[in-house]
């Protein structure tokens, strides 16, 4: 019992993450062919990794040691050690795991979040914009190209391009510095994704130009939007294999740009692919950077088609209002001076 004291009191200080239960009558289990040996395994389950971690260890042992049982017992029975082995396990298997030897999360999970907050936060910036220019000077920012340009075009493509400047320098910092500053992978051609981050920030922005002329105020972006950084994940296959997804939610996901964009990095980046190899997702942002593109720009064109309607009918009701005051007046002066 004092062995089972130490460990929960480790556990509970949180000097161990997981524990391993071997019973006393372990040895006995196994020695007798009927019988059969239970081992517990208890793990921390706060975070996914020390779960895994600890069970996959387990199994791994556990795996062996039935190997090596097996083969005792064939040789107990008259078997030499050759023929044991080869009736233990007839087809010889070895488990390599692509691109992760390790099989750490971080090795494959991390590349994926580096290209989802370039995302996130491109797309709440814009969006949380748009609503501060609502809240200040709506007219202005939607129309400007209309009304001193006649171009909605140029302004949607302009404001992109911008947006697209600024996070040159983070996404070369992001993308390039940041994996070999912690050991992620890191062994596609960086020109290779800095071509990828063209068409990604490019969808980015201009999806993200659509959504924004729905944003009234600069809070509505955080409040309504924020949840959706986890979902993106799960929907991008980086976290949970996309054939395992419904068809709803596979579609639904293609939406979105960081799911080209999160698939196509961890392609050359993690994976060595080269540009050509990634053509799908490459070839995926472009459609959707042109398809945002129109839907931002027929957002832009249709807010400020809009707004000039309404302030036309404004202007309108208000040039009334002042002809039949002045007509009012007039009359009043007309009948004092009779």
């Amino acid at each position: 019992m004092r062995e089972h004291d130490e460990a929960e009191q480790l556990y509970h200080r949180r000097k161990v993450h997981g524990i391993v239960y071997i019973p006393a009558d372990f040895e006995s289990s196994l020695s007798s062919v009927a019988g059969q040996a239970v081992v517990s395994v208890y793990c921390d389950m706060s975070s996914f990794l020390y779960y895994k971690n600890v069970l996959q260890a387990a199994n791994f042992v556990m795996l062996d040691e039935h190997h090596t049982i097996q083969v005792r017992r064939y040789e107990m029975l008259g078997k030499d050690h050759e023929t044991a082995e080869m009736l233990a396990q007839p087809v010889r298997y070895e488990t390599v795991m692509l691109y992760n030897p390790g099989g750490g999360y971080p090795s494959y999970l991390l590349p994926a979040i580096l290209i989802l907050i370039l995302y996130q936060t491109l797309f709440f910036g814009i969006c949380m914009l748009a609503g501060i220019a609502r809240e200040q000077n709506g007219e202005l920012y939607y129309i400007a190209g209309r009304r001193f340009e006649r171009s909605t075009f140029r302004l949607v493509l302009g404001r992109a391009l911008a947006y697209v400047t600024l996070y040159a320098g983070l996404s070369a910092y992001v993308l390039g510095v940041v994996p070999r500053l912690f050991g992620l992978p890191h062994i596609g051609n960086f020109g290779d994704v800095l071509r990828l981050m063209v068409p990604f920030l490019l969808s980015t922005s201009f999806f993200a130009m659509t959504v924004s002329v729905f944003i009234r105020e600069r809070e509505t972006a955080m409040v309504t939007l924020l949840f959706s950084s986890i979902v993106l994940l799960f929907l991008s296959g980086a976290s949970w294999p996309s054939s395992n997804l419904p068809d709803f939610w596979r579609y639904t996901a293609m939406i979105f740009p960081s799911t080209w964009g999160i698939n196509g990095y961890i392609h050359i980046n993690s994976c060595g692919a080269t540009l050509a190899e990634t053509s799908r997702e490459y070839i995926a942002l472009w459609i959707q950077t042109g398809v945002y593109f129109l839907t931002a720009s027929l957002g832009y064109g249709l807010f400020g088609w809009y707004y000039e309607k309404s302030l036309a009918k404004r202007r309108d009701v208000i040039l009334n209002y002042l002809r039949h005051r002045s007509a009012g007046i007039k009359r009043k002066m007309e009948q004092k001076e009779k």
